[in-house]
């Protein structure tokens, strides 16, 4: 598992929220690692993040992710990166 992005945002717009964390990777699947609330479940805040942070992107309309304490684990089919996103990920040297 290798980390692309320290201090990232997942955003899930089906329900309109979005969490912090930092973004990896194991192949082609991204491994989003949350910060957790006190039930040790994903801290999901209602909104958008601003557009000008690193941003992963997944709408999930068919159950395929997992979101289990913290760790999101996202198919690469469901999730998109944000052009800043994808600029920082190519400024050190990885693949987006």
């Amino acid at each position: 598992m290798t980390c692309i992005i320290t201090g990232c945002k997942v955003y899930d717009p089906l329900h309109y929220r979005y969490a912090h964390g930092d973004l990896h990777r194991i192949g082609e699947t991204y491994v989003f690692h949350a910060c957790i609330n006190t039930n040790q479940q994903t801290n999901w805040h209602d909104g958008l993040p601003e557009e000008s942070e690193k941003i992963l992107i997944y709408q999930d309309f068919s159950g395929d992710s997992v979101d289990v304490r913290g760790v999101l684990v996202i198919p690469p089919n469901i999730a998109q990166l944000n052009q800043v996103a994808i600029d920082y990920i190519k400024n050190y040297g990885g693949k987006p």
